[in-house]
């Protein structure tokens, strides 16, 4: 990651969702430099928790349904990071939640918000798990909340649901071979929220598409065997086997990224950032190195 000249000495952020996978990185990531950090758990003896405590976070618990909660939660912070629950159902309890967090942040003049959103999330998608977090972004445009939006592809740490089928060396998916999936290391996402509130001049008002990678279905499969030692191939099912086990929410995104996609330049992408991490990286680095072999 790189950096300003920007002291982050003194600022202190608050992070919602700091022990879940996303949320969690970019906690960790903002006390690596020099943030301080208020993290919100739901359980404080969560192992998560734990670990950011260990770090120097201030660990506190807040209801996101509950305004004057969330308005306790904000006082004295600089900035604030913005990950709410994923729905499968029922999205318009995600905009009532995201419009309360906003609206507390408006009341106690928070000075940056960074919310993660969803690819391409500022347009009207028809999926539904999307087109919430657009209403979001459009609530907080129109909040007079300095913000940054983030719209994330789908992060790295799903590829876990992988697991079992990849060791018997096939890679399900209802998707064509030649099909590009764009991925995101949460550590590559941390990064760009933390340079966003390092450098706010050249963030703020702003919204920016996060990814880290973009294989074919096909690519993707070889680079699971060259990782975890064994061949692996793709097996193409329906997206009806597909809605049986993920859900139709699930599959209406997958869909939809499939036939209209995120539309990053990856190329470019990575001139400009050199550092983001390879799909063969982040698994070689994150337990998936010689996985079929050990087991």
């Amino acid at each position: 990651m790189q950096t300003t000249n920007r002291s982050s000495k003194a600022l202190k952020v608050l992070v919602l969702g700091a022990t879940g996978n996303q949320g969690g990185a970019v906690a960790h990531c903002l006390l690596k430099n020099g943030f301080g950090v208020r993290a919100v758990a739901r359980d404080p003896a969560k192992e998560a928790a734990r670990s950011l405590a260990d770090e120097g976070a201030e660990i506190i618990q807040a209801d996101l349904n509950d305004r004057s909660s969330l308005e306790a939660a904000m006082r004295e912070v600089y900035g604030v990071y913005v990950v709410l629950p994923f729905f499968q159902e029922h999205q318009e309890r995600e905009v009532k939640m995201g419009q309360t967090v906003i609206d507390a942040a408006r009341a106690m003049d928070v000075q940056h918000l960074i919310y993660s959103a969803g690819s391409r999330s500022n347009e009207r998608t028809g999926v539904p798990h999307l087109d919430s977090k657009g209403e979001i972004e459009r609530y907080l445009r129109s909040s007079n909340v300095p913000y940054t939006i983030l719209r994330p592809v789908a992060f790295n740490y799903s590829l876990a649901a992988y697991r079992e089928s990849i060791l018997q060396g096939q890679l399900i998916d209802p998707r064509d071979g030649n099909s590009v999936v764009y991925q995101l290391a949460e550590d590559d996402h941390a990064s760009f929220a933390t340079m966003a509130l390092l450098d706010p001049q050249n963030w703020l008002w702003q919204g920016f598409n996060t990814a880290s990678d973009a294989l074919t279905i096909r690519e993707m499969a070889t680079v699971f065997g060259r990782v975890v030692g064994r061949t692996v191939e793709h097996v193409q099912i329906s997206w009806e086997e597909e809605r049986q086990v993920a859900g139709d929410e699930v599959v209406r995104l997958t869909q939809w990224v499939d036939q209209d996609g995120p539309r990053i330049n990856m190329q470019a992408r990575h001139q400009k950032y050199p550092w983001l991490t390879s799909l063969e990286h982040y698994l070689r680095t994150h337990g998936w190195k010689n996985l079929a072999v050990k087991s």
